[in-house]
């Protein structure tokens, strides 16, 4: 995960979680597509990644096919100072291209950090201590933007990455748990 280019362009990293899997909550796995696969030739698909991601394939009988696949889609930056906004999109087209985004270690850092400042309780009533609180937050906060946008755009000058996001869905696991079993569908009947 050096970030260089081979002689076949980027490698892409794929990084994904299986949200109804115990164990590494909020962490997340990675892999680097072959250098083969290139941006220039139409982009990554999803059946590239399923093909590549050979730890699936040992987790459910069903391989990669045995997940429902959501790809992370940042919205247009409006504030660079301001926290990532996105969505997950749900994809089941295999030949579905997916948004690969270049990132520094920095902006990855932040899109895989999940938690917030704690907001700090005023115990004191009084309205001169909610008035200095309410400055000193203020004050903080200029300060942390300022600290922020300098360190994401000053200081995160390392070779940029190109990465896709995954949140995966074990849909063997689920049908296991209502009792499915085997490799058979059971589709979700509408009538009342």
């Amino acid at each position: 995960m050096n970030g260089h280019s081979s002689p076949g362009g980027p490698r892409v990293h794929v990084l994904y979680k299986i949200t109804n899997s115990k164990g590494d909550e909020g962490a997340y796995n990675a892999f680097e597509l072959p250098s083969g696969i290139n941006l220039a030739r139409g982009g990554v698909s999803l059946s590239t990644v399923k093909n590549h991601c050979h730890a699936l394939n040992r987790l459910n009988r069903a391989g990669a096919s045995g997940y429902h696949w959501r790809v992370r889609v940042d919205d247009k930056v409006s504030n660079p100072k301001a926290r990532p906004k996105y969505s997950w999109w749900d994809i089941q087209d295999d030949a579905a291209r997916l948004p690969v985004k270049e990132v520094g270690i920095i902006e990855l850092q932040n899109m895989l950090s999940t938690t917030s400042a704690p907001k700090a309780k005023v115990e004191d009533s009084s309205p001169s201590t909610k008035n200095m609180v309410r400055q000193l937050g203020k004050a903080m906060n200029k300060v942390a933007a300022t600290v922020e946008g300098t360190s994401s755009t000053q200081y995160d000058n390392g070779p940029r990455v190109p990465i896709v996001m995954f949140k995966l869905v074990d849909v063997v696991k689920l049908q296991d748990s209502y009792g499915y079993g085997g490799h058979e569908h059971v589709p979700v009947s509408s009538s009342s």
